[in-house]
């Protein structure tokens, strides 16, 4: 139960449910709210358009605070209304002890309230998560453009009185490299909704694999290394891949394509758009494997589903989901290593029904050990200093 003493958290973010279509951190912030509901009084502020900008969400008010669960609130902001005023508004209105901001490159929900903040008396704690944005394949992707973006951050003081959220070591060590050894960084694991998954066997023969990725199509997530791993085996096994998420980057999807165009029908590659997340968990019972060979990962709310639906997983080297092959829940593959992640897939494809189950179960226990290791409240309560 709340108390009077509990504290007030806004919430700013790009994306905030529904727009599911921005990823999986906004399942891990709706997850947040719903989740520690009875223990924070929760506010956000977020966009009301999905990933694309021009797409507007359905179903929701606009420009005023509604109820989003009976124990918090949320404003989605027009483009017009995503301004000072906005967010000097939310301030004073809600007088926050916490603002809770996702994200780096955003003028709104990120550089105007941090200048905001600075102005405020009391000070609230500052919050600031990075979602992976520090990790060296996302530095990879406009390194010049981010190298100067960062560079003005630090001289405008916006680095400085801040409580960093890091969701795993790896992200605690990005964000120390990129702001000091002084920093001050907390590790709180993204939430991933814990609801059991009932296990739903699948048939797998020495001659089938069927492969899924779900994730937001850029170059950094693997796609075009998987595509031409199976094209490289195409005269050694017979494959479906199946890729669920928006296209980010058009020119990168081009180059996809090309590949694809050069496959023989012993490949198949089906792209089917976006997934509504009500629609993964069957998507994923019908797949043998799930597959994303990305360049860095600060958490991935995808995998983690996976693995819960007992679904064994091929991931790189460069997410928190290591050691699968320990724990017979999938394989780790080196980021650079191509060689490796052909013998994976190909490995996968002569599994018979007793090794595929074997991994299977492995891969469930996997998700139920991650949930069960977690103490949730104690890592949210050091990050937001619910008791001081």
């Amino acid at each position: 139960m709340k108390t009077s003493e509990v504290r007030k958290i806004l919430i700013l973010a790009e994306h905030f449910a529904p727009a599911y279509k921005a990823g999986g951190i906004v399942r891990c912030l709706e997850n947040l709210v719903v989740i520690l509901g009875n223990r924070y009084e929760f506010f956000v502020l977020t966009s009301n358009s999905n990933l694309n900008k021009n797409e507007l969400l359905k179903g929701v008010v606009y420009d005023a605070w509604v109820s989003f669960t009976a124990e918090s609130k949320i404003l989605y902001a027009s483009s017009k209304k995503q301004n000072f005023k906005t967010i000097k508004q939310a301030l004073a209105t809600i007088h926050p002890d916490v603002i809770y901001i996702n994200g780096l490159y955003s003028v709104f929900f990120t550089l105007i309230p941090l200048w905001l903040s600075k102005k405020i008396k009391p000070k609230p704690t500052i919050v600031l998560a990075p979602w992976g944005m520090l990790h060296n394949g996302s530095l990879s992707i406009k390194p010049i453009k981010k190298k100067i973006y960062f560079r003005l951050f630090k001289l405008m003081g916006f680095s400085k009185n801040i409580q960093w959220h890091a969701t795993n070591e790896q992200e605690k060590h990005d964000i120390l490299r990129m702001f000091g050894k002084n920093a001050s960084v907390t590790i709180a694991n993204a939430l991933p909704d814990n609801t059991p998954v009932p296990f739903h066997p699948i048939v797998k023969t020495e001659s089938a694999l069927r492969l899924i990725t779900v994730s937001l199509v850029t170059p950094n997530k693997g796609h075009r290394r998987v595509i031409k791993a199976l094209k490289e085996l195409q005269d050694e096994i017979q494959a479906e891949y199946h890729i669920y998420g928006p296209l980010k980057d058009a020119a990168f999807w081009q180059t996809c394509l090309e590949e694809i165009g050069s496959l023989t029908n012993s490949i198949k590659v089906i792209y089917h758009g976006f997934i509504n997340p009500s629609d993964l968990l069957q998507a994923l019972q019908q797949s043998h494997v799930f597959i994303l060979h990305s360049d860095g990962e600060n958490f991935c709310q995808a995998i983690y589903e996976a693995l819960a639906a007992g679904r064994p997983v091929i991931t790189s080297d460069q997410t928190p989901w290591n050691e699968l092959q320990e724990a017979k829940a999938g394989w780790n593959v080196k980021l650079h290593d191509f060689a490796c992640l052909k013998d994976t897939i190909k490995e996968a494809y002569f599994m018979n029904q007793g090794q595929y189950n074997e991994l299977c179960f492995g891969a469930q226990e996997k998700a139920k050990d991650f949930v069960s290791e977690l103490n949730i409240e104690k890592q949210y309560d050091t990050l937001f200093q619910q008791y001081l």
